[in-house]
C-alpha cells in the first residue's frame, strides 16, 4: 500500500514537470514567433529611433552639400536625435504572404528640409550678413545660421515608407535595408 501511494506520488510529480516544461516551452515558441514577427520588427526598428540606440545614432550624417566642422556635425547630430526623439509613427497597412510582407508607416517628423532651403534663400538674399573683413562669404557664419534655423524648426511633415520583408531559409522574418530616400524621410530631410 505504502508502495502504491509513493508510484502514485511521483507519477503526480512527473505529471506537473511535464506540464510545466510544455507550458514553458510552448510559451517561448509563441513568443519568439510574436517577437518576430515583421509588424513586432518594425516597432522595434522604430523605436531605436525613438531611443536613439547608437546603431541608430552612429550613422547620422549631414544630407546637405555644405563642409561641416567637428563642432559643426556634433551640432547638427543633436538636431538629428532632437528629430528622433520626436518621430511619431502609425502603422497604416500590412501585407503579409507566405514569403513575404510589406508594412506600410505613417510618420510625422520635423521639415528639416525645407528650412534648411528657407535658411538657404536667405542667405543668397542677404549675403552682406555673412561675409567676413575681405568681403568673401564666410563659411562659419553660414554653416551656423543653418544649423541654427533647423535647430528652431517647428514645421512638420508626414511621409509614408513601406518596410519590405522577407522569409529566409530558416522561415523567420528579415527585414530588408529601407532605401536612402526612406531615410531620409526618417531624418526629415527628403
Amino acid at each position: 500500500m505504502k508502495k502504491n501511494k509513493l508510484n502514485k506520488k511521483f507519477i503526480i510529480i512527473l505529471l506537473i514537470v511535464i506540464i510545466l516544461l510544455a507550458f514553458i516551452i510552448g510559451f517561448g515558441i509563441i513568443r519568439k514567433k510574436g517577437s518576430s514577427s515583421p509588424t513586432q520588427q518594425v516597432k522595434s526598428y522604430l523605436n531605436k529611433y525613438k531611443r536613439e540606440d547608437k546603431e541608430v545614432t552612429s550613422v547620422i550624417q549631414y544630407n546637405f552639400s555644405d563642409k561641416l566642422n567637428a563642432e559643426q556635425e556634433k551640432r547638427y547630430k543633436e538636431i538629428i536625435k532632437k528629430q528622433y526623439r520626436n518621430l511619431n509613427y502609425v502603422i497604416e497597412d500590412t501585407y503579409e504572404s507566405e514569403i513575404e510582407s510589406n508594412i506600410s508607416i505613417k510618420f510625422t517628423v520635423l521639415d528639416l528640409k525645407s528650412e534648411y532651403e528657407r535658411a538657404t534663400t536667405y542667405i543668397a538674399t542677404h549675403e552682406d550678413k555673412f561675409t567676413n573683413e575681405n568681403g568673401e562669404l564666410d563659411n562659419d557664419k553660414v554653416i551656423s545660421y543653418k544649423l541654427e534655423q533647423l535647430e528652431n524648426t517647428v514645421e512638420s511633415v508626414e511621409y509614408t515608407i513601406t518596410i519590405k520583408f522577407y522569409k529566409n531559409k530558416d522561415n523567420e522574418w528579415v527585414m530588408t535595408n529601407p532605401s536612402k530616400t526612406d531615410l531620409s524621410k526618417l531624418d526629415g530631410t527628403f
